[in-house]
């Protein structure tokens, strides 16, 4: 994706230099969580547990909508091709180093 404003072209592979950023922050042992937005209030909850946190009294998680796009399957092999080398690597190097499970690559594989 391309776009003259500075970080909306970006993605998240951008974002973490690719595996870099990852992997330094492991090898200084440092704690890293990675939230999705598709499960934010799980992933919320599990933040405030995993780094002893108190849960703000007026947390509030707004469900936007439980209507669902689908993709043809032309349409995702076509994304799973494009971002094969960024967003999947990342994807993929989050998921060997334990900080998302096999479910939810599964999801991301499947759009």
């Amino acid at each position: 994706m391309n776009s003259t404003n500075e970080h909306i072209g970006k993605n998240i592979s951008w974002y973490l230099n690719g595996d870099k950023f990852i992997k330094q922050q492991l090898a200084a042992g440092k704690k890293i969580f990675v939230g999705r937005v598709e499960h934010f209030q799980e992933d919320y909850l599990r933040l405030i547990k995993e780094f002893n946190l108190l849960m703000p009294n007026n947390f509030k998680s707004v469900r936007v909508s439980d209507t669902k796009k689908y993709l043809s399957e032309l349409a995702v092999s076509n994304l799973l091709k494009f971002y094969k080398d960024t967003e999947y690597h990342t994807i993929d190097v989050l998921h060997k180093n334990g900080l998302i499970d096999d479910k939810t690559v599964e999801n991301y594989n499947k759009l």
